[in-house]
């Protein structure tokens, strides 16, 4: 569990966004078994897409040939980007692009008043079978 808390020490509202990323490494972005899942659905695309949800309670990945599900839920929903960290390998076939690991960007749009907080949690899931 990770809390956020953000105070306003100034005497006009302030308004921002806040990006807090994850990245959490799956070992091949291009299988069928390996995926992003949301609060809205178990299957939410390959983890080697660019994909942006507007508004969810929980995002994560899935890797059933390990048996591994990881995710993050919040208290607040949250506009939510993912994209494929990847390197760049020279082969005997050229250049090929590696993926390496998922990153999942949370965009929360946060508004704080003078002398107001804001605050937030964010719960950090490993299940295995």
């Amino acid at each position: 569990l990770v809390g956020y808390k953000i105070t306003n020490h100034s005497n006009e509202t302030v308004a921002f966004k806040l990006g807090i990323e994850f990245n959490l490494a799956m070992l091949a972005g291009h299988a069928h078994d390996r995926y992003y899942y949301t609060s809205e659905t178990d299957n939410a695309g390959d983890l080697s897409g660019n994909n942006t949800y507007p508004a969810l309670m929980s995002i994560g990945v899935v890797d059933e040939w390990s048996g591994i599900r990881a995710g993050i839920d919040t208290t607040q929903p949250v506009e939510v980007w993912t994209a494929p960290v990847e390197t760049v390998s020279v082969s005997e076939e050229g250049f090929e692009r590696l993926y390496q690991s998922s990153a999942i960007m949370l965009l929360f749009n946060v508004e704080i008043g003078p002398g107001c907080d804001w605050q937030n949690e964010l719960l950090h899931r490993v299940e295995t079978k």
